[in-house]
């Protein structure tokens, strides 16, 4: 066997066994993703209303997984008029100058049966930290759907400075959470 031949063999067994992600087009009038808190002993939750999701995602190969979230921080909203109102200002999310928040990672680790979790850097208001995100994945034929929640502290972020950085009005601890519903996109389109 020539040098050639060997070489388009090893070629084309890479190619082969190469993981390759499949796109999966996301419903967002299904999909949430939302937050909670407390403010001056009080908990209250809220969402955002606009955001988006790609992801690539081969069950046969969850390492190869692609996932980037886009957060839209100017649509959040929790019901009340003068959070609601605060939020997007520059004490806050400063949504003039940080309008999108970004969560990009790279791989899903199986944990155990439905149960996964992915590393990835969260950007929130031009600070980026390392977070990791555990979530249950479940594949009925072509529809899939994520659920998940974490913590983080706000004040890694900047969120809420000045006289609210110290946490005495609003806890310095957000929870999010997500659900996220999705179909196999077509060879096609």
């Amino acid at each position: 066997m020539t040098a050639y031949k060997i070489f388009l063999l090893c070629v084309s067994f890479l190619l082969s066994t190469k993981a390759h992600a499949v796109p999966w087009t996301i419903d967002q009038s299904k999909s949430q993703l939302g937050f909670e808190g407390i403010q001056t002993g009080n908990a209250f939750s809220g969402r955002f209303e606009r955001f988006t999701v790609t992801v690539d995602y081969d069950p046969a190969k969850p390492e190869a997984a692609k996932l980037k979230v886009n957060i839209d921080l100017s649509s959040a909203k929790t019901g009340d008029v003068q959070r609601d109102a605060a939020l997007p200002q520059s004490d806050w999310f400063d949504a003039n100058n940080f309008s999108i928040a970004t969560f990009v990672a790279d791989g899903f680790e199986h944990v155990d049966q439905n149960q996964f979790q992915t590393t990835g850097i969260l950007r929130l208001k031009a600070i980026e930290q390392s977070l990791t995100v555990p979530f249950t994945l479940v594949i009925q034929g072509d529809t899939a759907s994520a659920k998940g929640s974490f913590s983080l502290n706000r004040s890694d972020f900047g969120v809420g400075v000045g006289p609210w950085a110290e946490g005495k009005w609003v806890a310095l601890k957000v929870d999010v959470n997500f659900e996220i519903f999705a179909h196999l996109e077509k060879a096609g389109g």
